[in-house]
């Protein structure tokens, strides 16, 4: 369900602020509700429009509605006051990625706010991890190394590191460390 997808970005996002030893509340709290409320603005379309997943396979009518639904969704939360400014930033810019092919903007890596990046890759790994295909779900680690194959250069690496440490890590404190010795940090 479009909840589940969310609830499971948001926690998964909760991990990987601990692997990348981030120590801001604020900015572990901007991250996760980023997370949470990244495809509110579906909320705004058809069922149909909220079922879409694979835009390839769509009319061109629903796939402009659809890309249309991370502004929705940022518009939709900026009056919000006690929700961070930045967590809008995020909705907004969830589908774009850093070669500048993805939407509503096809921004480039540097215009895109790096904490959307990171939502953009944990959106992508969970929609695939959630894929309701009988007989064919992978695991988590799988689910990684086909992003990587498939989508070469589209996600952040330490985003990436960060969440597969997270999940197979004999701890969180060997998770950090490793995380903290790759990077150079």
């Amino acid at each position: 369900t479009p909840f589940a997808h969310c609830v499971s970005v948001a926690a998964l996002l909760a991990l990987m602020t601990q692997v990348m030893g981030w120590t801001s509340v604020k900015n572990c709290t901007t991250l996760v509700l980023g997370g949470f409320f990244h495809d509110v603005g579906l909320l705004q379309f058809s069922k149909e429009v909220q079922a879409i997943k694979d835009l390839e396979k769509v009319s061109l009518d629903l796939r402009i509605q659809f890309e249309k639904h991370p502004y929705a969704g940022a518009r939709a939360l900026e009056p919000i006051r006690t929700i961070p400014k930045e967590v809008a930033t995020i909705v907004a810019q969830h589908h774009e990625n850093v070669h500048g092919t993805g939407f509503p903007k096809k921004l480039l890596r540097s215009d895109i706010f790096p904490m959307a990046r990171i939502v953009s890759f944990v959106d992508e790994f969970t929609e695939r991890l959630l894929e309701d295909k009988p007989g064919k779900r992978k695991s988590p680690m799988e689910v990684i190394d086909q992003i990587e194959k498939t989508k070469s250069g589209h996600f952040d690496e330490s985003a990436i590191l960060a969440l597969r440490l997270g999940l197979t890590a004999p701890s969180l404190s060997e998770a950090k460390r490793v995380y903290r010795q790759t990077l150079g940090l």
